[in-house]
């Protein structure tokens, strides 16, 4: 039986993932886009590595300094917490 937190995990990234490339796709297109706030949303909700994967898949955002500097930091957090609950759970 798969945990449901890798269930969730790889559900948000994937999720995360098909956003930026729809936002990519609607930037080509010239139609409406999906605001940054809610890519970032998906990226806090643990969808970073979709994140990251989605602009580099679809070269989206990769160029747009305050967006990358929101996303980094969103991601050292991530990072930080994992390091933090690794350590604390060590026994």
């Amino acid at each position: 039986m798969i945990h449901p937190l890798w269930i969730y995990l790889i559900t948000i990234n994937l999720i995360t993932f098909c956003f930026y490339g729809y936002d990519k796709y609607q930037a080509i297109n010239h139609k409406s886009r999906i605001p940054e706030v809610i890519l970032h949303f998906l990226a806090i909700a643990c969808g970073s590595i979709g994140a990251l994967a989605g602009q580099y898949i679809f070269h989206h955002k990769t160029k747009k300094l305050t967006f990358q500097v929101v996303f980094i930091l969103i991601a050292v957090v991530q990072i930080g917490l994992i390091i933090w609950w690794v350590i604390r759970n060590r026994v």
